[in-house]
């Protein structure tokens, strides 16, 4: 019995990867989120990108720490994907968005009202919306690249 239980555990681990290597042909093996460098533009040096990630942020009032959970949480979606480098996406647009969404004006500005319709009742719930996340793109450079204070 636990034999099985490992098996599956094992098996479960493996078709993971498998996942995650089709979503993004390009991946290496995981690194630490340390290793990561964020750039707000796309650097003047050669690389490859790995593939388009997003990350929400953290629910509070602080707009120094909404950006900041969000990147966060690019870093270490890149690092799962042996990312060395972040591409992050327009701040200032994500937080915009964030606040709309946030104080309730989302609602009325083209939000897919189908998203949080429940067929059973025909109510529309407020788990349904999607949360606001900020983009960015993964990529990997030559480590005998090293980023200037321009770049980044």
């Amino acid at each position: 019995m636990l034999g099985r239980s490992i098996f599956c555990l094992l098996l479960m681990c493996c078709l993971s990867s498998c996942a995650i290597r089709d979503a993004y042909p390009n991946a290496r093996n995981p690194i630490d989120v340390s290793q990561v460098i964020v750039f707000n533009k796309p650097p003047r040096f050669s690389y490859e990108v790995i593939g388009s990630i997003r990350s929400p942020a953290l629910d509070t009032f602080d707009r120094q720490t909404i950006v900041a959970s969000a990147v966060k949480g690019l870093k270490e979606k890149a690092a799962a994907l042996g990312a060395n480098g972040v591409i992050v996406g327009d701040t200032d647009m994500f937080l915009a968005a964030y606040i709309r969404a946030s104080t309730g004006t989302y609602f009325f500005r083209g939000m897919p009202w189908m998203w949080g319709r429940s067929e059973m009742d025909g109510f529309y719930r407020g788990d349904g919306f999607p949360p606001v996340q900020l983009s960015g793109e993964a990529i990997f450079y030559s480590k005998k690249k090293v980023p200037s204070k321009n770049d980044e």
